[in-house]
């Protein structure tokens, strides 16, 4: 991590709304009332995914209920997590999230964050006025790899401070906006969810019918010339990429079906002459021998190219429409037969030999060909419209939490009360309380 913009500068020098606070109101740095744990440097070779010992949080659960790791070893009382603490991710994304799940451990490069005092801070508040912040510090955090964050500058972070009673009142009407808003987004997510079910079933009724036809022939991929499959991609190191010459196939090209726009790498031609046998052209069909599930699938249709690593390529016969074999490997018997020859426990991966020898697909004439893709296309524009629609409904949802959070931290959510505690008066109270405070003893539990 490269931050070399204090916190203070970052919000002194923005102009968003939501690190913006009113005219009454003060800051206060969050280690002032809240309590900043890292998390610990738990030995791996202590993890397990039987279920014995504590349940780990890593990075990856944060916004999670639940986690797949355990720890089978001593820890400190500190580095235990409860049921609603609020935890940050420090690589990546800096995410905040409320901890939804068991009794846990604390793993590094997660922090937990606790509020001090509740007759000073309300940590619901506190929940709504973070993550702003975090995203204002990745924005200006420069990074080779993966963005880091520490908690010095977590603890630095110039959050607001109005009056408690106004934070309670905030708190209240963010969530009764956010109720209305949740209940938006479920049946918006719901329509967009059906919307592809309505694909996949059509898909469904298309390729369940032909394989209960005996009359239909099947064709294995090493059988009749139907298709040819090439090598799954090459193993390239980054000191090959380039700015210009033959563009790269990565596996996240496949899952998007999205080839040759802004972001793409390339390779000198003289290293694709190498790679001959890596190299697609248009109507090449592209899966993803990689992920969880693997067996994404797309047709390639850019300019000649080389597939990296865990990208396999079919090249079909001519009497083999490309977009006949996008179909038929999304039905439900092709993925089965993808999975069987899927190995892997943490990278779950298709055998390529496997899937030459035991991948098959039904068979059937250019003009069947043409009428099944030409009839799942008629349904997926359908489907697609639908899910456009979802998709800028809840562009406008989360356009609304903004604005909603906007006039929350600038004061104009919900009304001042001249009875409540000067935010000037609360913030001396937070320095003598702090001046008070006394450093709590660490206690060592043994598993």
């Amino acid at each position: 991590m490269t931050l070399r913009v204090a916190p203070q500068e970052i919000v002194a020098n923005s102009h968003s709304p939501l690190l913006a606070i009113a005219d009454d109101w003060e800051r206060v740095p969050l280690r002032h009332v809240a309590e900043i744990t890292n998390g610990a440097a738990f030995k791996s070779a202590q993890f397990n995914n039987a279920g014995i010992g504590m349940p780990l949080i890593r990075i990856r659960d944060v916004g999670a209920n639940a986690t797949k790791t355990f720890y089978n070893g001593d820890f400190e009382q500190r580095h235990v997590v409860e049921d609603g603490d609020l935890l940050i991710g420090m690589d990546g994304d800096f995410r905040v999230a409320r901890w939804a799940g068991p009794t846990a451990l604390l793993n590094q490069r997660v922090c937990r964050v606790r509020v001090l005092d509740g007759s000073c801070f309300n940590e619901t508040f506190l929940e709504h006025v973070l993550q702003p912040y975090l995203d204002a510090v990745h924005e200006l955090t420069s990074a080779v790899t993966v963005k880091h964050l520490s908690s010095k500058t977590i603890g630095d972070l110039p959050i607001p401070l109005p009056p408690l009673p106004e934070q309670r009142r905030i708190v209240a009407a963010i969530e009764e906006h956010f109720s209305r808003l949740d209940a938006a987004e479920a049946g918006l997510r719901k329509a967009s969810g059906l919307a592809e079910a309505l694909v996949r079933a059509q898909r469904e009724s298309v390729f369940s019918g032909l394989t209960d036809l005996s009359a239909v022939e099947t064709f294995a991929h090493d059988q009749c010339n139907a298709m040819a499959i090439g090598p799954f991609g090459s193993n390239l190191k980054v000191s090959d990429y380039r700015d210009q010459g033959v563009p790269l196939v990565f596996v996240r090209d496949i899952r998007r079906r999205e080839f040759g726009g802004n972001g793409t790498r390339f390779v000198d031609p003289l290293k694709a002459e190498e790679l001959a046998s890596h190299r697609v052209r248009a109507g090449d069909v592209l899966i993803t021998k990689m992920g969880d599930p693997p067996g994404d699938v797309a047709v390639y249709d850019g300019a000649d190219a080389v597939i990296t690593a865990d990208c396999i390529k079919l090249t079909s016969a001519p009497d083999v429409l490309p977009e006949y074999l996008v179909e038929a490997l999304q039905a439900d018997a092709a993925k089965r037969q993808i999975e069987s020859v899927t190995r892997g426990v943490a990278q779950r991966k298709v055998s390529l030999g496997r899937f030459r020898k035991l991948v098959s697909l039904p068979r059937v004439d250019l003009s069947t060909q043409r009428a099944i893709v030409r009839d799942i296309a008629k349904v997926a524009s359908t489907a697609r419209r639908a899910d456009e629609s979802c998709r800028l409904g809840l562009l406008k949802a989360a356009g609304l939490r903004r604005s909603i959070l906007a006039a929350a931290f600038s004061g104009k959510l919900v009304p001042q009360d001249p009875s409540d505690e000067l935010a000037s008066v609360l913030l001396q109270r937070i320095a003598a309380d702090r001046a008070a405070a006394k450093p709590s003893p660490r206690k060592r539990v043994t598993a």
